[in-house]
C-alpha cells in the first residue's frame, strides 16, 4: 500500500509539474483533438476556444492546450485549483478560474468526501458535488459559481467545444439562495 503511494506521489510531481506540462504541449502539439473516450476527432484552430468545466487537475485541459486554441478551465475545488495553477503556470494559452459554473451566478457549498482506504485528497476531489446529500462523510467550502451562458457571451471567438464535467450542476438542483 505504502509503495503505490509512493509510486502515485512520484507520477502526480512528474505529471502536475509546469515545466513537463509546457514541455509536452510543445511537443505534442497537434491542431487536431482526439477524444477517444467519446469516439471523437475534431480540427482546432489556434483562435477556437475550448471551455473545460470541471477541470479537476487538468487532464482534459491538458490535451486540449496541445491544439494551440485558447483554453478556459473551470475548477471549484480549491484542492484541484492549486494543483491546474501550478501544472498550466508557464502555459499561455490557458486560462484558469477556482470556480464552478451555473446557469446562474452564485455562491453554493462545494462537498469533497473524506480520502479513505486507497483514496487520498486529491482522488477524493474526483467526487466533489454541490448536491450534498449525495456523498459520504464529507469536507465543505462556499466556492463562487459563474453564469456559464454569460461567460461563453462575453468571449470574443467561437467556441469550438464545451466540456462539462461538474457533478450533478448540469441539471437544476440548487437550494436555497441560488
Amino acid at each position: 500500500m505504502f509503495g503505490q503511494a509512493l509510486k502515485r506521489n512520484a507520477r502526480r510531481k512528474i505529471r502536475f509539474n509546469s515545466f513537463v506540462e509546457r514541455a509536452q504541449q510543445k511537443i505534442r502539439m497537434n491542431p487536431r483533438l482526439s477524444l477517444p473516450q467519446i469516439g471523437t476527432e475534431i480540427d482546432v484552430s489556434e483562435s477556437d476556444i475550448l471551455i473545460d468545466c470541471g477541470a479537476n487537475v487538468g487532464d482534459v485541459s491538458s490535451s486540449f492546450a496541445r491544439t494551440g486554441a485558447r483554453i478556459y478551465a473551470f475548477e471549484p475545488s480549491p484542492l484541484s485549483f492549486a494543483i491546474l495553477k501550478k501544472r498550466f503556470s508557464r502555459t499561455p494559452n490557458v486560462t484558469l478560474f477556482n470556480k464552478g459554473v451555473m446557469d446562474r451566478t452564485c455562491a453554493l457549498q462545494l462537498s469533497t468526501p473524506l480520502s479513505h482506504g486507497r483514496f487520498d485528497s486529491i482522488d477524493s476531489t474526483i467526487s466533489a458535488s454541490f448536491i450534498n446529500d449525495s456523498l459520504p462523510p464529507s469536507s465543505t467550502t462556499i466556492v463562487d459559481c459563474v453564469d456559464l451562458s454569460a461567460f461563453i457571451f462575453s468571449l470574443l471567438g467561437r467556441v469550438r467545444l464545451l466540456k462539462l464535467d461538474i457533478e450533478g450542476s448540469e441539471i437544476r438542483n440548487c437550494p436555497g439562495e441560488c
